[in-house]
């Protein structure tokens, strides 16, 4: 039986909630409360979720906010609004020749058919990044039946903002962090048993980029005795 992350009541309170309007009228002040808030009271698993919704947000909205008109980012926002032009089958045909990747590809002309410019794209994928792994987080808990402490997930958080990436000129590696968040996610639904979810989840990766089987042998970790994994870990780096 996992620990629920649940305390006395479950719903949100209050003053969480204003953490949303607050956002749209300062997004930078509304994020900064939300990691104070992280760090100084405990939560229960809704109110995680809305603090970890919020400064996802906030790192998604600065890669929004960032353009630039050389590297390979830019000849992925030209490609995307010149094949804004062909139908559903021809799109679907030239994703297939030019990247392999069919959901990334798809989700990507979605996007800019719905908003009209391709910086959403970049908004999207960074925030599933950065939401993911902060679920994996929660999920990683109930796991190990531990009640999260508060200067665990302040630490844990920010490391996180330090060691991901918010925006990159590069988008194969947008997409390789997007699949290793997802890849993350699908191993805590593991671990909880969640066997369906991961393997949704494992399914829709794939469509983001191929390096979730680089990934694989995570999932078997709980049948690998420690010596064994740390010698994969170090093999790894050669």
């Amino acid at each position: 039986m996992y620990y629920t992350l649940y305390h006395n009541k479950s719903y949100i309170k209050k003053e969480y909630l204003l953490l949303l309007p607050l956002f749209i009228l300062q997004p930078f002040i509304a994020t900064l409360s939300a990691i104070f808030i992280l760090g100084a009271n405990s939560h229960n698993e809704r109110e995680y979720k809305l603090l970890f919704f919020v400064i996802s947000l906030f790192l998604s909205l600065l890669a929004f906010t960032q353009k630039t008109d050389v590297g390979d980012i830019s000849r992925v926002y030209y490609n995307i609004e010149t094949a804004s032009y062909l139908g559903i089958k021809e799109y679907i045909a030239y994703s297939f020749i030019t990247d392999k990747y069919i959901l990334f590809s798809i989700l990507n002309q979605i996007i800019y058919q719905l908003t009209g410019n391709v910086q959403y794209i970049s908004l999207f994928w960074v925030f599933i990044l950065y939401y993911c792994t902060f679920l994996s987080i929660l999920n990683f808990y109930k796991y190990r039946n531990l009640k999260p402490k508060n200067d665990q997930i302040l630490v844990i958080t920010i490391a996180c903002l330090f060691c991901f990436i918010m925006f990159t000129q590069v988008t194969e590696i947008m997409k390789q962090a997007v699949c290793t968040s997802l890849a993350l996610l699908a191993y805590s639904n593991y671990l909880l048993g969640n066997k369906k979810r991961m393997i949704l989840i494992v399914i829709l990766a794939c469509g983001v980029h191929f390096s979730i089987f680089l990934l694989s042998p995570i999932f078997l970790s709980k049948s690998l005795k420690q010596r064994i994994i740390i010698a994969m870990v170090l093999f790894s780096f050669v």
